[in-house]
């Protein structure tokens, strides 16, 4: 049995294959499994793995620990390599007050899962993972009905997408001025990616000269990653969506180079919560 010669530090290790992958000239949350939640999940549970996990692994599917695959009487097939995913546990910090309210942190643990195709046990929930997932036609309605709940206006007109946090306004470009309907839900859901910001307690940081802060640049992974999820639930092909340039990956590249390790993970956990807000969806935690 072959697995990743030693326990990695969680943050230093997620950034570090999402930049790999980056170098390899893909764009990890385009995946289509990545994007389409119920394609990862636990052999054990059924349950869809979290966005930051399903960047990590490289196949669809069903996943286990090597302990998990013995007790059911499995076995690993020879040559097949683990990955390492992180699951977040909640942990009530230490009180120097008794009067203090309790509070909280996330402490990433770290486990070596295998896709139990590569075992010799059979998968329990094919159906969640296997085939292609029909286009939803109502992706406009989507946005219509996150509009209503929240108040956001939006404008279909002029010839720039934008959203104004002071105005609680976005504009996108016709529909007809695109080259596709995936590209204008693209760049659509990535605008209202950005309006949920304001919502959920995000700062969007400053760009001026071409010169990006930290926040901006966080800002802009959030919304990126948050359409791409919006496009992969409703079955719009988001491969199409990629511009596959040197200088489109590139640009990835060095916006990640200016954030902390532990700040892609944060990003991931966000475009998550913007995701929710825009579906109209309440869940705890995935795996």
């Amino acid at each position: 049995m072959a697995t990743p010669e030693s326990r990695p530090k969680p943050a230093e290790d997620i950034f570090a294959r999402i930049s790999d992958e980056l170098a390899k000239g893909t764009v990890p949350w385009h995946k289509p499994w990545v994007v389409r939640p119920e394609c990862v999940l636990s052999y054990d549970s059924g349950k869809a793995y979290s966005l930051r996990n399903r960047m990590l692994l490289s196949f669809a599917g069903e996943y286990a620990t090597f302990n998990q695959i013995k007790k059911l009487g499995g076995s690993v097939n020879k040559g097949a390599k683990g990955k390492w995913v992180y699951f977040s546990k909640e942990v009530k910090r230490k009180k120097e007050d008794p009067d203090e309210k309790d509070s909280f942190y996330h402490l990433l643990k770290a486990y070596c899962v295998f896709n139990i195709c590569d075992t010799n046990l059979e998968p329990k929930w094919p159906e969640k993972w296997s085939g292609e997932k029909a286009p939803d036609c109502n992706a406009m309605q989507v946005v219509r009905d996150y509009c209503e709940r929240t108040g956001v206006v939006i404008h279909e007109a002029g010839a720039s997408a934008f959203y104004s946090p002071s105005s609680d306004e976005l504009q996108v470009p016709n529909i007809n001025t695109f080259e596709s309907e995936v590209e204008f839900y693209s760049t659509l859901f990535h605008e209202v990616a950005h309006s949920t910001g304001k919502r959920l307690g995000r700062q969007y940081g400053v760009s001026m000269l071409g010169m990006a802060d930290d926040k901006y640049c966080r800002e802009e992974l959030v919304a990126e990653i948050t359409a791409a999820l919006c496009l992969g639930h409703l079955g719009l092909d988001t491969e199409d969506t990629v511009i596959n340039s040197a200088a489109y990956i590139s640009s990835w590249q060095k916006n990640l180079s200016q954030m902390k390790p532990t700040e892609f993970g944060d990003a991931c956990y966000q475009a998550q919560r913007a995701f929710n807000l825009i579906f109209n969806i309440n869940e705890t935690n995935k795996e």
